[in-house]
């Protein structure tokens, strides 16, 4: 599954979810480097996404940006790719996310 078709799925999973704060980067070409892709706010939580293609690899810059918002100790941040869906549900679903840390 190719980046763009994942992230449509993600897209809907964040609109079930009801998040209060849903900005998704529309073109990296413009954003700072590595800022992730979704930057989610839902009461009490706060979940940046970078999301791959079934091929995709993290950039040097996304993997120092996610790791900055998750040393915060105040950012869930997580890299998904497709075959992470059931993860992705379960962190998108609305409610605190009964996950052992970030990935």
């Amino acid at each position: 599954m190719n980046e763009i078709a994942f992230d449509s799925q993600i897209r809907d999973l964040v609109k079930l979810g009801g998040w209060d704060v849903a900005y998704h980067t529309f073109w990296s070409g413009h954003s700072a480097k590595g800022f992730p892709d979704w930057f989610l706010v839902r009461e009490n939580r706060i979940v940046a996404l970078e999301i791959k293609g079934t091929s995709g690899k993290l950039t040097d810059d996304q993997v120092m940006c996610l790791e900055f918002l998750r040393l915060t100790a105040k950012v869930e941040t997580y890299a998904l790719w497709p075959e992470d869906s059931d993860l992705a549900v379960e962190i998108l679903k609305g409610e605190e996310a009964n996950l052992n840390g970030n990935r």
